[in-house]
């Protein structure tokens, strides 16, 4: 009898983003719309509360993005910082759960919110992957 091994699974396909996108179709159907908000909300608090701990400490806006930024290519996106004259940027080049932000634009609006956060009220995102754009851009004024 053969067992495959953890690494040797993590070759073969997975449908992780189907199974999702199922589950929140029969949770829609029976709660309604508003039960995905409340729950990409509970992950959105879940994020804030680890994300605060390990961005303490940066007191500066430009800092708390770097960390951010860090974090985040930790966790698998491909991240970019950008400072320019009068703001500062963050770009995330690709979506780990872009099948389910295509279907539910709740968890961008969530993203947006968690960021507000944990960066400052002012950030605004300028574009979207789920909009068709080739990042999720998130800029913030230096004053």
């Amino acid at each position: 009898i053969y067992k495959i091994t953890e690494k040797a699974d993590s070759l073969f396909p997975k449908h992780y983003d189907t199974f999702i996108l199922q589950v929140f179709s029969e949770i829609e159907k029976k709660e309604g719309r508003k039960k995905i908000e409340e729950i990409f909300r509970w992950r959105k608090e879940s994020l804030l509360e680890e994300r605060k701990t390990r961005l303490n400490g940066n007191k500066s806006v430009k800092k708390k993005l770097q960390r951010l930024a860090d974090l985040l290519e930790e966790e698998g996106y491909i991240v970019e910082f950008i400072e320019n004259k009068d703001s500062f940027q963050l770009r995330q080049y690709n979506c780990p759960i872009s099948s389910v932000s295509k279907m539910y634009r709740e968890s961008c609006k969530m993203e947006l919110e968690l960021y507000k956060d944990l960066i400052g009220d002012n950030l605004k995102r300028i574009a979207c992957i789920s909009d068709g754009s080739p990042a999720c851009v998130y800029s913030i004024s230096k004053q």
